[in-house]
């Protein structure tokens, strides 16, 4: 099976962190997914969900994690105002202000317009209500797709904080930066081997949301340095598959010069798939709502129209397409979003 995760251990034993993540989130099995599936689809594949949308802060999901080493690296600076940029209804900006919250730091959210034509809604409720609970400071840039003016206008945004006596640190998530909050998924590969260590369960797949691309990345980069050739398949959430995959490559990249490591990740083993992107970050397609509307109603669970949702249509789809050889383990990350649900509240009543 899975030997013990050493090798993460010791590459990231040097990085600032801070804790945020209150104990490990469950690995278990999507019993009623995989019989539906299996029943419906004549189809032999074992489904199971790595529940990190259950992480201890602001409702959770997968952003907590990149957060340990983000604020670790901020906090080992002395820095105490935290700037971000993100979509409206961004989960990043969510998590990344309530973690300041209780570390005691200031955040200051620019809030970029990537969604058009939503409702009153989208732009009060879900994490836009949870920024303001969490004290957050809101701006706003009125381009949604230019993430280097996005970029450009944080500097701005700094210089003004500098100038009241603040110290200041952005959250950069673009691929030109050193991509620290990567290290998060190359730990959380460390929890995801041991659980499965720990239930005798061997991984034949993983897959998950792909947006930033450190999730993907540092999924990837963890399972290099402990030499597992398990696949990882992004469903894309904001870009096109081929701008993904070069976003991808160049962050797994700098994460390697980052961990000093010497090891390689080929193109063939960056898999990304934009089949569920629709019309583009944020919007729901029919095959996404139905997708929410199934796991809700087979096994509980929860997933958003912009992220979650997205990768669970395209693990459904995926299996009825025969892309798992028989009896196969395939492990779903979800990677939360619960907020994003109330902002969609008028579109998600049209479900059955």
């Amino acid at each position: 099976m899975y030997d013990y995760p050493a090798n993460i251990i010791t590459a990231l034993k040097d990085f600032p962190r801070v804790s945020l993540l209150s104990q490990k989130t469950p690995l278990e099995k999507l019993h009623n997914l995989t019989n539906f599936l299996s029943k419906d689809e004549n189809n032999s594949t074992n489904f199971f969900i790595k529940r990190d949308d259950l992480t201890s802060l602001a409702m959770g999901g997968n952003k907590t994690r990149p957060l340990e080493f983000i604020l670790g690296e901020a906090l080992s600076k002395e820095c105490d105002q935290i700037i971000i940029t993100g979509a409206v209804q961004s989960n990043y900006c969510r998590s990344a202000a309530a973690a300041s919250a209780k570390l005691g730091l200031g955040c200051h959210i620019q809030l970029e317009n990537r969604v058009l034509d939503m409702d009153s809604t989208y732009h009060k409720n879900g994490n836009v209500l949870l920024y303001k609970l969490f004290g957050a400071k809101i701006s706003y840039f009125p381009e949604g797709e230019n993430e280097n003016a996005a970029d450009s206008s944080l500097l701005e945004i700094s210089k003004y904080y500098k100038s009241i006596g603040k110290k200041p640190y952005i959250i950069n998530l673009s691929p030109e930066h050193d991509p620290i909050g990567a290290l998060g998924y190359v730990d959380g590969i460390k929890e995801i081997i041991i659980q499965c260590k720990n239930q005798n369960l061997k991984i034949d797949g993983i897959i998950t949301a792909s947006g930033t691309a450190s999730t993907q990345a540092g999924i990837l980069t963890g399972l290099a340095l402990e030499n597992l050739k398990i696949p990882v398949f992004g469903i894309c959430v904001r870009r096109n598959k081929y701008d993904q995959k070069k976003r991808i490559k160049k962050v797994v990249g700098k994460l390697l010069k980052i961990l000093h490591s010497n090891i390689s990740i080929k193109d063939e083993d960056i898999h990304t798939d934009d089949r569920w992107l629709g019309k583009g970050y944020g919007i729901m397609s029919p095959e996404v709502l139905d997708a929410i509307n199934l796991l809700a109603k087979t096994d509980g669970i929860l997933t958003d129209p912009t992220y979650s949702g997205k990768s669970i249509a395209g693990l459904i789809e995926l299996t009825r397409q025969n892309n798992f050889e028989p009896n196969s383990n395939i492990l779903y990350l979800h990677t939360g979003g619960h907020p994003n649900i109330f902002a969609y509240e008028s579109l998600l009543n049209t479900s059955s």
